[in-house]
């Protein structure tokens, strides 16, 4: 199902501008989509290959998106965010900004990464998913200025997001991020523990 006939304002076709925003498919370059073994098809990400994915649990949470993230540069003082989710995660353990929420970090002159906003589901979309509508969400953040830096989005610990789109003020500068110093990644293996889920 295609959610742009359910409700056009979650189209993302690449460029599309509503007048108030040029928004984008986030799977496409100029972004790049970091700690994905895949990503762009017909959820936004998985984190091993699918074929890995033995049990049904497994196959949920390979589609979940924790440690999935999305980075690009851009001068826009406002970014858009179209967030349209499998499911919204609910646990006993967890508040819907650590199972459903997006963390947005950015970096200016290549500074440390600063904590610029957090965007969760309402609790009234989260009841209107419960009632059969789609699971999404739409939010604007304000960036503060219109300096460029570099915007890394951390996807939801415990949702899986089926596509995201992000929208920047007309005129504003989109580009590829810097690529990481070291490329090799460091992985952590443990429990829940180590992910620090419950704590973050």
């Amino acid at each position: 199902m295609q959610m742009e006939h359910i409700d056009q304002n979650l189209s993302a076709e690449k460029g599309k501008n509503n007048g108030e925003f040029l928004f984008y498919n986030a799977a496409e370059p100029p972004f790049t989509v970091l700690g994905a073994f895949e990503y762009g098809k017909d959820v936004f990400a998985r984190r091993m290959p699918q074929s890995a994915a033995v049990t049904p649990k497994l196959s949920w949470l390979n589609t979940c998106n924790s440690g999935v993230r999305v980075c690009f540069k851009t001068n826009s003082p406002l970014l858009a965010v179209k967030a349209d989710y499998v499911g919204f995660g609910r646990t006993t353990h967890d508040t819907l900004a650590g199972s459903a929420g997006i963390n947005i970090m950015v970096s200016e002159n290549g500074g440390p990464l600063k904590f610029a906003d957090l965007i969760e589901p309402s609790f009234n979309e989260l009841f209107d998913e419960v009632n059969g509508k789609p699971a999404a969400f739409r939010r604007t953040v304000d960036l503060k200025s219109a300096a460029e830096r570099t915007v890394v989005l951390f996807l939801p610990v415990e949702s899986a997001v089926r596509r995201l789109t992000l929208g920047i003020v007309p005129g504003s500068s989109l580009k590829p991020a810097n690529p990481y110093r070291y490329q090799k990644p460091v992985v952590f293996y443990g429990s829940s523990i180590t992910m620090g889920c419950c704590a973050s």
